[in-house]
């Protein structure tokens, strides 16, 4: 009986045929399928979007030493803010170096920016000391950069009324301060993987340095604005002093530019590196190949042109902005009023953008912001001296939909960076990162450069220094009002179309991701190729 039993128990257990047994097979393999695309994700998770792979055994460091790191934002972005709104009129009617020498400054300033970017990345990642990889450039290269912050603002007496003496100082000091500003920014951003351990505390990281960083543009915007007209004319009272102006102001905002960088390094440890360190050849080569593999990636191409173009309408607006308010409109007392309406709009709308993305998807998301955006610009062409009011509508409705273009580009580059791991069997996020900024900064300064022709060609007079007052310098020609309203509606609306087109060719979603890694399977064998080409040894014992 208990043969039998047995016998029974056993028969039941094995297949009635081939059909269930290959039906059990099946089911195993979807479970092994499972778990594979299960661990892959964990470790795109854990280790794709850091610099350096993931440590286990790190540990977090306290939410007050995030935030303190987050703080550093507040100097960069006080630098982007200040110059954006304020460093083309400051060479137009300050320095008075004409718009073709002040174009021309800033189209080298932007592309010097763009090649100094990458290249200090690599010597950050390449020069190890006792005190770490990135520290070191922060601490050394602050104090130089509050130097010549100050000294780009200043008017020097002895080059007198030297237009070549005026062009070759501004041109000098702007590359030295991009210079010095670079050593410390880069090197900040590299310390990232060292401040924030997994997903969620880069999260947090980035979440503060934004906060920061977007406080930052909007005080300081609006205290520039204010600062400038604040100094009445020694001689004339009725006369506004800009040079002083700008000198006190820099004085005061050089403590800005240095002093939270220094502050968000004091409470943070750098992380050891273990790494070997490799040759100038290898680091070029490295470099070269990885830059021609990256710009004929289409979707990369795509979303990097989006990018641009978006940065460029900004740009323009931006950089015609207070010269529009004092000769269009007629209403320079406005300036820091309209400015904060402008950065406050901007920086919530984003908040706005990244809500809403969530439910209708990037790609619908940026469509909707781009149709606020054309439709606050057509508004442009049509403002005049008496239509303040008005205006004021058109900077919330056009800020509200420029959002998209800070959000939705750079929210779209991990997905695109993701696509060319998986598709180009290669982790490059560094290389492409400085690449794509690469572009939009050459991007920015070409338009700039091609704005201030524009002006030039159209008539534009820079005021006497000696008659500086909201009533004899707010005349310029028709010419020059129409140059304006071409600047700031119909080039960005002509940008923002091929924005529109870019975008909606770029494929890449959550679904086509996991379905390359299923495909792929466990094949997570390759390890990120950075531009320096260094192999840390932590690498091959986590794989």
């Amino acid at each position: 009986f208990f043969w039998f039993g047995f016998v029974h128990c056993l028969h039941s257990m094995i297949p009635s045929s081939y059909k269930d047994l290959e039906s059990v097979t099946e089911t195993l393999d979807e479970v092994t399928e499972i778990e594979e695309i299960t661990e892959a994700k964990k470790r795109r998770k854990s280790s794709h979007y850091q610099m350096e792979k993931f440590d286990p055994n790190k540990e977090k460091i306290a939410m007050w030493r995030k935030a303190a790191f987050g703080f550093g934002n507040f100097s960069r972005y006080t630098v982007i803010g200040i110059q954006a709104y304020f460093l083309n009129v400051f060479l137009l009617e300050v320095a008075d170096i004409g718009t073709f020498w002040a174009g021309n400054i800033l189209l080298v300033k932007q592309i010097y920016d763009g090649i100094t970017d990458p290249l200090v990345g690599g010597i950050s990642d390449s020069v190890n000391t006792r005190w770490g990889r990135r520290k070191p450039w922060i601490i050394l290269a602050s104090l130089p950069s509050g130097i010549f912050w100050i000294l780009q603002w200043w008017t020097p007496g002895f080059i007198g009324s030297s237009l070549a003496g005026a062009v070759c100082y501004y041109l000098i000091i702007l590359l030295i301060f991009s210079t010095m500003n670079t050593f410390v920014s880069v090197p900040y951003n590299a310390m990232v993987p060292d401040v924030a351990v997994d997903y969620d505390d880069r999260t947090a990281v980035v979440l503060f340095q934004e906060v920061f960083g977007l406080s930052a543009v909007i005080i300081f915007s609006y205290f520039q604005a204010e600062a400038v007209e604040f100094f009445p004319d020694e001689d004339n009272p009725q006369l506004v002093d800009y040079e002083k102006g700008y000198l006190v102001a820099s004085l005061i905002t050089v403590w800005a530019v240095v002093l939270p960088m220094l502050f968000a390094v004091a409470f943070v440890k750098e992380g050891e590196f273990h790494g070997k360190l490799p040759g100038v050849i290898t680091w070029i080569k490295n470099f070269l190949t990885t830059l021609i593999k990256s710009l004929i990636f289409k979707e990369f191409a795509l979303i990097v042109t989006v990018f641009v173009m978006c940065m460029v309408a900004v740009y323009l607006f931006v950089n015609n902005f207070v010269l529009y308010v004092k000769y269009v409109l007629q209403a320079e007392s406005q300036t820091s009023y309209l400015m904060l309406v402008v950065q406050v709009t901007a920086t919530l709308s984003i908040f706005f953008w990244a809500f809403l993305s969530k439910h209708i998807g990037k790609k619908l998301t940026f469509f909707v912001g781009c149709v606020l955006w054309i439709g606050g610009s057509i508004i442009i062409f049509f403002v005049n001296e008496n239509d303040l009011k008005l205006f004021y509508v058109v900077c919330v409705v056009r800020a509200l939909g420029s959002g998209v273009g800070y959000l939705i580009p750079l929210a779209m580059l991990p997905d695109i960076i993701e696509l060319d791991r998986l598709v180009n069997k290669e982790s490059r996020e560094g290389i492409l990162y400085s690449l794509m900024i690469l572009i939009q900064k050459t991007g920015v300064g070409v338009a700039i450069t091609a704005s201030n022709y524009i002006l030039g060609l159209s008539g534009y007079v820079s005021p006497d220094k000696e008659t500086v007052s909201e009533e004899e310098d707010d005349y310029q020609p028709d010419s020059v009002l129409l140059s304006f309203r071409i600047l700031m509606m119909i080039i960005p609306i002509i940008c923002l179309i091929i924005a529109l087109i870019c975008m909606s060719f770029i494929n890449v979603s959550k679904e086509r991701l996991d379905e390359l890694e299923s495909t792929l399977g466990r094949d997570f064998s390759f390890k990120p190729k950075s531009m320096s080409g260094v192999v840390d040894a932590r690498d091959e014992e986590f794989d």
